[in-house]
């Protein structure tokens, strides 16, 4: 069995962003879906209302799904460019290098 080394490791963490985006959407997808079938029955026989919700949740949680998609990609971000740092507190960056 090959011996993962730490670059491995970040390499493999970094490439599951996709598949994490992907997921997010679509339980925002599927929750939104679900309340807009559920939310009429319940909130017409809770308030006795004619309430239509169309397909507001299945939008809003939707977008709630591709805010989490958004944060994990800044994540993701955030955690490897803190890996490029060198422990001496340099820059390991190319852009860095060419700007001093």
């Amino acid at each position: 069995m090959p011996k993962f080394d730490k670059e491995y490791f970040k390499l493999i963490s970094a490439s599951t962003i996709g598949l994490e985006m992907g997921i997010s959407v679509a339980i925002g997808f599927y929750v939104g879906l679900k309340l807009d079938q559920h939310a009429e029955v319940y909130i017409n026989r809770w308030f006795g209302t004619n309430f239509d919700s169309g397909n507001t949740f299945t939008v809003l949680f939707t977008l709630f799904g591709l805010g989490a998609a958004l944060k994990a990609v800044v994540n993701v971000v955030i955690k490897t460019r803190k890996s490029l740092k060198e422990p001496d507190g340099k820059d390991n960056d190319v852009d860095s290098a060419k700007d001093k």
